[in-house]
């Protein structure tokens, strides 16, 4: 994936765009590591960056491993205990990602990216941290975001266009979203949205 997008990044952005709901988390995940790179190679990350970034993202959401499929492909809003349960899935992640057979950098990483891509730039979100997220975790954040205000998938959210989730992610940048990162990926959509 790395090579493409140094090759191609317009061709493998646009294999985003294709949507598979009876393999919706496997594909959020693959369409969060290619924005992630994406971005990365935007701001000037080298490839080896982008490689560790790319997989740190396709790991993201592992902690949803551990929650039923009936709750993950729910329609409607969640109640206070199915939200909870989601709320878990990046402390799950880490835990799960722990009992890994031994700790490589990438899963160190994939650790801090499970743990960390639901914290925002001022440090809301969650789950609670006094820690600013690492860069890659400040660009997987945007990619995540991204791809579930496109999808149409998550909880019953209707899917935005490319040009009103730019939009949703631009109007939140300095709080949510890291200013240069934002920049960044809208950059990667000059033209299209």
């Amino acid at each position: 994936m790395v090579d493409s997008i140094f090759k191609d990044e317009g061709y493998m952005l646009f294999l985003t765009t294709k949507r598979d709901f009876e393999n919706y988390h496997l594909h959020h995940s693959v369409n969060v590591a290619i924005i992630s790179m994406a971005i990365g190679k935007k701001i000037g990350l080298n490839r080896y960056q982008l490689s560790r970034l790319g997989m740190s993202a396709l790991f993201h959401d592992i902690g949803m491993a551990g929650i039923p499929n009936e709750l993950l492909d729910k329609k409607g809003a969640l109640n206070e205990e199915e939200t909870g349960l989601i709320m878990a899935h990046p402390e799950d992640g880490v835990r799960y990602l722990l009992r890994a057979r031994g700790l490589s950098e990438v899963f160190l990483l994939s650790m801090l990216a499970s743990f960390e891509h639901h914290i925002n730039l001022d440090l809301t979100g969650y789950p609670h941290s006094d820690r600013t997220p690492n860069i890659y975790n400040r660009i997987i954040r945007i990619a995540d975001e991204y791809e579930n205000l496109t999808s149409g998938k998550a909880y019953g959210r209707k899917p935005m266009s490319v040009k009103d989730a730019l939009a949703e992610i631009l109007k939140d940048s300095g709080v949510s979203y890291d200013p240069p990162i934002v920049n960044a990926f809208i950059g990667l959509f000059a033209g299209s949205a």
